[in-house]
C-alpha cells in the first residue's frame, strides 16, 4: 500500500454515536476515551478504545463483577484492512468480543491534515445494541 495516509498511529480524540429513528446523541466512551488506531504498511490494523471512567480493580485478577465492567468498557481487534475509495473495511481476525471476529468493518474515511475521521455503517454499536452510527475522530500521533 505504497503511499497510503493511514499508515501511523493515530490517538482517539472522541467517539459520538447517534441513534437512528431517535436523533439522540451520545458518547459511549465519555468525553475523554482512550484509544490507538495504528495501520501498517503491510496492512495490518490494531484499535484499541476504552472508556474515560474504565475501572482499575484492586487485584491482578479481576473479580467476576470486574470482569464485567471491564469488558463493557473496551473494545479491541486486530487484522487486515484495505481502503476502498472513501472507504476502509477492517478484516477482523481477531477480537475482544468473538461476534466481531470473521467479520468485515466498513467505515467512511474523512483526512483532514493530521485529522483521521472514521464514521460506521448504520448498525447496532459495540456498547450499545441500538441501530445508529458512530464518528470516531482520531488525531495522527508523531
Amino acid at each position: 500500500m505504497p503511499n497510503n495516509p493511514l499508515v501511523g498511529s493515530w490517538k482517539l480524540q472522541s467517539c459520538m454515536r447517534e441513534v437512528d429513528g431517535t436523533g439522540e446523541k451520545f458518547a459511549p466512551l465519555g468525553q475523554r476515551p482512550y484509544g490507538r488506531l495504528v495501520y501498517t504498511e503491510t496492512g495490518q490494523v490494531i484499535g484499541i478504545l476504552a472508556h474515560e471512567k474504565r475501572p482499575r480493580p484492586d487485584e491482578l485478577i479481576a473479580t467476576d463483577r470486574d470482569a464485567v465492567e471491564l469488558f463493557r468498557t473496551f473494545v479491541s481487534y486486530t487484522g487486515r484492512y484495505e481502503v476502498a475509495g472513501d472507504r476502509v473495511v477492517h478484516h477482523v481476525d481477531i477480537s475482544w468480543n468473538g461476534t466481531w471476529t470473521g467479520t468485515d468493518l466498513i467505515r467512511r474515511v474523512e483526512l483532514n491534515g493530521d485529522t483521521l475521521t472514521l464514521c460506521t455503517l448504520p448498525g447496532p454499536g459495540s456498547t450499545d445494541s441500538r441501530r445508529g452510527v458512530s464518528v470516531l475522530v482520531w488525531k495522527r500521533e508523531a
